[in-house]
């Protein structure tokens, strides 16, 4: 049986301990479109991004979860390790980026495959990997 998609992009969700630097950084850094906040669950918030067909949702519980993720890049620990945005403009969102003070694992670089890459952590250290075709 094949997977009947009904949407063609991902939803993801990030557990946030500031949601404010976050949205920021998803909304004004990488230029992600805020889509809305809703309330979500008793007194957590929600914020979703559109990040083409695929949707980033930043949940902001009402008290944090006891455990963080461990920084240190994709190979830190198992699980969820980074997110791959394409774009056509990466030159132009590496200086964005730097002018944040962005904290880059990887600087911009050929890729192996085709194109060039880079990957930083947003503000609570997930990576996210910007990556250009040739």
């Amino acid at each position: 049986m094949m997977l009947e998609l009904a949407k063609a992009g991902l939803d993801i969700a990030i557990v946030v301990t500031n949601a404010e630097q976050m949205v920021t950084f998803y909304r004004d850094t990488l230029g992600l479109t805020y889509q809305r906040s809703r309330e979500t669950g008793p007194g957590g918030t929600m914020h979703l991004l559109e990040c083409g067909d695929s949707l980033l949702k930043l949940l902001d519980p009402p008290e944090h979860p006891p455990n963080q993720h461990s920084r240190g890049g994709t190979r830190a620990q198992t699980g969820l390790r980074y997110l791959t945005i394409w774009v056509h403009n990466i030159e132009e969102l590496v200086e964005r980026c730097k002018a944040a003070d962005c904290h880059f694992l990887v600087p911009l670089r050929e890729s192996t495959g085709s194109g060039r890459y880079c990957q930083l952590e947003d503000p609570e250290g997930n990576v996210v990997q910007l990556q250009q075709p040739s």
